[in-house]
């Protein structure tokens, strides 16, 4: 798919769609591994892209392990001086339930991603060792190219403007009411779990999730390194289709008063997607800005 091939974008009030949610997927992290290889058995309905070749295979995930985990203890030792910071956090967060949000899309892939999995484990073990409420939730698509949503609008005459066309795939890292585990972390390193990422729809779910808590104060921390892209959604709707639900659910969130959303951004300046907003280029750096995203909207939650 081509940048010319894109259609042209409809008028701003038009009302977001999705083609087909029959191919959507929610996993815990863990199953990850087991649900691509089901994609792979020979009595699979359809299997393109479910594994991309240029990525690798199960040595390259265990290369990727090591190399994270040795990065987690590099940098977790550094990231001892922001105690402060967790301790604010610990004091202003009690009766909050938080939810990290991860974009897990293709262009966090190498030093990104290594990064990003080492400051997730660091923060989901300091939250939990003191007693913050907490989900970890991370999003993709599994399929590149528009996947088996795609296929089916091909097979089926090819509808302009379909609405989003591809198969989601959303990962939970660390439900509210269970433990942090290490094995389903090593999943955020997968080399061939990124891939496309629908950030307005993510950002429904997340909600969803957070809406069912009893807690009084509620905050969602997306964390991304870009704007929402999926080529196959953005070719047949218009190019500002994706960037558009994103700002119409920021509204709804907004007007609903019950959560505050806020972002940081990894490489990239989020400031004009969320109103508290955290970015910069150093890798390093993810932890802080978190806890800062964190502290700034547990601070204003009254």
């Amino acid at each position: 798919m081509k940048r010319s091939e894109i259609v042209e974008d409809l008028p701003e009030d038009t009302p977001y769609e999705i083609y087909t949610t029959k191919f959507d997927v929610e996993l815990d992290a863990v199953e990850y591994p087991e649900f691509l290889d089901s994609r792979q058995k020979p009595d699979a309905k359809f299997v393109p892209d479910a594994i991309d070749p240029r990525f690798g295979g199960q040595g390259d995930w265990q290369t990727s392990v090591d190399e994270y985990e040795n990065l987690f203890e590099k940098l977790s030792r550094d990231w001892a001086v922001l105690q402060a910071d967790l301790d604010e956090l610990q004091q202003l967060a009690s009766g909050q339930a938080i939810t990290l949000l991860i974009d897990q899309s293709g262009s966090l892939r190498g030093e990104k991603i290594g990064h990003l999995t080492a400051s997730t484990r660091w923060l989901a073990q300091e939250f939990e060792r003191r007693g913050l409420v907490f989900e970890i939730l991370g999003f993709t698509t599994s399929m590149w190219k528009g996947g088996q949503s795609r296929v089916d609008w091909l097979a089926k005459g090819k509808v302009k403007y379909p609405g989003r066309l591809n198969d989601l795939l959303h990962l939970v890292y660390k439900r509210f009411d269970s433990q942090f585990s290490e094995l389903g972390i090593k999943t955020m390193v997968h080399p061939q779990l990124l891939r496309e990422n629908v950030d307005g729809e993510a950002i429904q779910w997340a909600v969803k999730r957070l809406e069912r808590r009893d807690e009084d104060k509620k905050i969602l921390v997306m964390i991304s390194d870009g704007a929402p892209v999926d080529d196959s959604t953005l070719c047949e709707n218009g190019p500002s289709f994706m960037e558009r639900h994103l700002f119409h659910v920021q509204d709804e969130i907004a007007d609903a008063g019950q959560i505050r959303l806020g972002g940081v951004g990894i490489g990239y300046d989020v400031d004009r997607y969320y109103r508290v907003s955290e970015g910069s280029n150093d890798l390093t750096k993810i932890p802080e800005m978190v806890l800062s995203v964190c502290n700034r909207m547990t601070q204003n939650s009254d």
